[in-house]
């Protein structure tokens, strides 16, 4: 718990000292952190992951047979996983800085903000709620960090490129909650809770318009290259 304490403290460091987070752009987050929209977001979560809590032990033991979660159960976990999303998004943005892409350095800016602020948001509630996991790791159950994670990754991405970008990362994020489930490390309860801060957290942060996304075939002396492109 200790070592979970000095990860989590780092991190408020590493926002205090402002990786892409200028004043104006934190002082914009809390603002949209704290509409009534996104109030009610997080008290339906927490009310749906008390309705669902009686179903808990039940789906953890389906979710582990379902061929969907087996197929999609190990890149999901990664994915949500603070350490790989934060230091990718991390050095994402030391890219974009070194490179002068100011487009780049934007959306980077913003889903480590909306990382951060997913820890901020879930670790103490991990620590208040002390449940056990399914598999009895540990007492940090709830909510689904993870879940909370992808959630917000899908937001963020869906402000800045519109909703060819955010549908299909809504609907990873569902896999990535239900991997979760699979792995034993939580139950629905908490990647419903999870899901609810990560979609508050993920609409807030970013007030940039969204960019279009278009694909474009570019023929091939053997066939065509799809080429993705991103328009204000």
């Amino acid at each position: 718990m200790k070592k979970l304490s000095s990860i989590y403290t780092g991190l408020w460091i590493l926002i205090a000292s402002s990786v892409g987070a200028n004043t104006h752009s934190l002082k914009q987050d809390v603002q949209a952190l704290l509409t009534w929209e996104n109030s009610g977001i997080v008290a339906l979560g927490m009310g749906a992951a008390g309705m669902v809590h009686r179903w808990d032990d039940n789906l953890v033991g389906q979710a582990e047979n379902n061929p969907i979660l087996k197929a999609t159960a190990g890149p999901s976990n990664i994915y949500g996983s603070s350490t790989f999303n934060l230091t990718t998004t991390l050095g994402l943005w030391l890219i974009s800085k070194a490179a002068q892409k100011p487009n780049l350095e934007a959306v980077s800016s913003d889903l480590l903000r909306a990382l951060l602020w997913n820890q901020a948001l879930v670790f103490p509630i991990k620590l208040s709620a002390r449940r056990n996991r399914p598999d009895g790791s540990n007492q940090l159950s709830f909510p689904s960090g993870h879940t909370a994670n992808a959630f917000a990754i899908a937001g963020v991405l869906h402000k800045h490129y519109g909703p060819r970008a955010g549908i299909p990362l809504y609907a990873w994020s569902v896999l990535v909650g239900g991997g979760r489930m699979k792995t034993n490390r939580h139950f629905l309860s908490d990647v419903v809770a999870g899901a609810a801060i990560g979609l508050a957290v993920g609409r807030s942060i970013s007030q940039t318009e969204p960019q279009q996304i278009s694909l474009l075939p570019v023929p091939l002396s053997k066939g065509l290259m799809l080429v993705l492109t991103f328009k204000k």
